[in-house]
């Protein structure tokens, strides 16, 4: 996950639909280099700074059923979740 914007985002975590987070999450470094291992609800990525998740491995069908999705808090609070095509949309939930 990339954090494009100019503003942090919070509370970071990627979760396959709703039984399976991710296992892991590392920063990644200017080089694309993965480095320390973080908790896997990352608390949070400033702008323009890059965390790798990393999950269990799955299935294809449990991957198909169960697709990544990454939510994460706006520097307003708002809490928002991105689907694997790149949809944005705002998510209450937490």
């Amino acid at each position: 996950m990339t954090n494009d914007s100019d503003a942090p985002v919070q509370q970071v975590e990627v979760r396959f639909g709703v039984a399976y987070n991710s296992s892991e999450a590392h920063e990644v470094l200017g080089n694309g280099m993965p480095d320390d291992r973080l908790a896997q609800l990352v608390d949070l990525i400033g702008p323009h700074q890059a965390v790798r998740f990393v999950s269990q491995r799955y299935s294809s069908a449990a991957v198909h059923n169960n697709p990544p999705v990454l939510f994460f808090s706006d520097e307003n609070g708002a809490r928002w979740a991105l689907d694997r095509r790149g949809d944005l949309k705002p998510n209450a939930k937490r």
